[in-house]
């Protein structure tokens, strides 16, 4: 197995994620990397159709590290189940329907590797059922904005690479483990999700005109001082006005970080950069 996957945020996907591209740059703005199955005995038709047509785009995200293959991660006699396996997984998985990507997501889990099945793009969930880490998942997955087709994959990975982006990555992913464990219906869990989402909007709209009224006030006052004692030669009263500026970029720097829903900003983030 290979070992940089440890640790790491994996979305298991059918072949059929590739049907249109928007999809997995919209998984890709959640998950660390994807994991797919692209073993020809296993794929339908179809299935076979959409990897051939996409495999340009398959082969650079697996280049990039945004794509591995599950063969590179599991025993060949770890993969895609056989019907009896199947039937066996039963006793192992939570209820419900099992299927490939729920069953290999458990051996990578198995292994250290923090995987989630997404069997379907945008899949049916019975919000009447009590939520579980991998419904979280897929319940806040809905929030992310859908990038265009045309977005080019340097977008999304340059996004994913911003360290303030991921910094706040982190907190909306423990928000989900939190969210997982709450004992909640699925349903009072996506109305939190979404009224967090509307705090931080609305918190952060208010944030930044306080940034921008802020930040005006003080280099109208520090533009002035400065001219003023430029002219003067008190160089060390002027420098101190300028940093001013700076204190002043810190300090809203700081209130940001405790706005409410900060939880999900990196959610608004995403919106903000990729909706259409």
């Amino acid at each position: 197995m290979n070992k940089n996957y440890v640790g790491q945020f994996v979305g298991v996907i059918p072949a059929f994620a590739f049907e249109n591209l928007a999809y997995p740059k919209q998984l890709l703005l959640m998950f660390d990397s994807l994991a797919i199955d692209l073993g020809s005995a296993g794929l339908s038709p179809r299935e076979r159709e959409i990897v051939q047509a996409m495999m340009p785009e398959l082969s650079y995200l697996i280049n990039e590290e945004m794509l591995t293959l599950l063969s590179g991660l599991l025993a060949s006699n770890e993969l895609t189940p056989s019907e009896s396996s199947m039937l066996n997984a039963r006793s192992t998985l939570a209820a419900g329907v099992v299927t490939p990507e729920r069953f290999n997501a458990q051996k990578l889990r198995s292994k250290g590797i923090d995987a989630v099945p997404i069997s379907h793009p945008y899949e049916d969930l019975d919000i009447d059922a009590e939520v579980t880490r991998d419904s979280a998942v897929r319940l806040t997955l809905r929030e992310f904005p859908i990038p265009s087709d045309v977005t080019p994959w340097e977008g999304i990975q340059e996004f994913r690479c911003d360290k303030e982006a991921r910094d706040r990555f982190w907190e909306l992913k423990k928000w989900m483990n939190k969210a997982g464990k709450s004992g909640l219906k699925q349903y009072e869990v996506q109305d939190e999700l979404r009224g967090l989402i509307n705090d931080y909007n609305k918190s952060m709209s208010l944030h930044k005109l306080k940034q921008q009224t802020g930040t005006f006030e003080v280099v109208v006052t520090t533009t002035a001082s400065v001219a003023e004692d430029l002219v003067k030669f008190k160089w060390s009263s002027a420098i101190k006005s300028i940093f001013q500026v700076r204190k002043q970029d810190i300090k809203l720097l700081e209130d940001e970080s405790n706005l409410p829903g900060k939880e999900v900003a990196y959610i608004a983030n995403a919106n903000s950069r990729f909706e259409r």
